[in-house]
């Protein structure tokens, strides 16, 4: 989902290594529709389920908010990231903007509903994360992760927990051409309205959020290229 999981799997693995902590972007919306996964994606989901359903230890379950129209385009970067790197060097959106779109509507078809479908067949409302006898919901927001993550982690486990940082935009190609991406794909509005009035979006973030988000795609929109390209 593109909301620094690799960074907090990371910094957990660090502080507690690596053997009972587990790693996936889904737990079994894969499965379910019947779409394939790497052998690793698999191995990963498979591993992470099983810990799920073994209740017989503690278990403490993270996930992570993000700014949905930022979540947006990181992964298309994710996924595009050569492609647009080269389409920014000559600054030549039209070449590639029939492959932006089928992979915007991709990643927001595969990823409606995605808070919700993931957490509720485990019992859990991300909306109302509670903990439960030797289970603990945390939920944190990508935008505040380098307070909040350390403070949690030493409230609930009484361990310091720095923050690692991985798997960030610049790991997939030159952050200008990311920049670029953000400034010459413009979504519509009402799309941007769609994914701001998402009810688990709503919930985790306030009005006066929201608002800021918005102005910052509008200065995305209005900047310049200041300085050229280096692919």
């Amino acid at each position: 989902m593109k909301t620094a999981s690799q960074s907090v799997y990371a910094s957990l693995q660090n502080a507690f290594g690596s053997r009972h902590i587990y790693h996936t972007h889904r737990l079994g919306a894969e499965i379910a529709a019947g779409e394939k996964l790497t052998h690793r994606s698999y191995v990963k989901q498979v591993r992470a389920l099983r810990a799920l359903a073994d209740r017989s230890a503690p278990q403490f379950i993270v996930t992570i908010m993000r700014d949905p129209v930022a979540r947006l385009y990181s992964n298309i970067f994710h996924r595009e990231a050569a492609l647009i790197a080269r389409a920014a060097a000559m600054d030549d959106l039209d070449s590639i903007s029939g492959v932006l779109w089928a992979r915007a509507s991709a990643i927001l078809d595969r990823n409606k509903d995605y808070y919700i479908r993931e957490f509720l067949p485990l019992g859990l409302n991300i909306m109302a994360p509670n903990t439960e006898v030797g289970r603990t919901f945390l939920v944190f927001r990508m935008e505040d992760l380098e307070v909040t993550f350390p403070a949690t982690l030493k409230r609930v486990t009484g361990k310091q927990v720095s923050l690692i940082h991985k798997n960030d935009a610049s790991h997939y190609g030159p952050p200008t051409a990311y920049d670029w991406l953000k400034r010459r794909f413009v979504l519509p509005s009402g799309l941007i309205d769609e994914l701001y009035e998402d009810k688990v979006v709503r919930h985790f973030y306030t009005d006066g959020e929201i608002r800021a988000f918005r102005e910052r795609l509008r200065s995305n929109a209005r900047k310049k290229s200041s300085e050229p390209l280096t692919v």
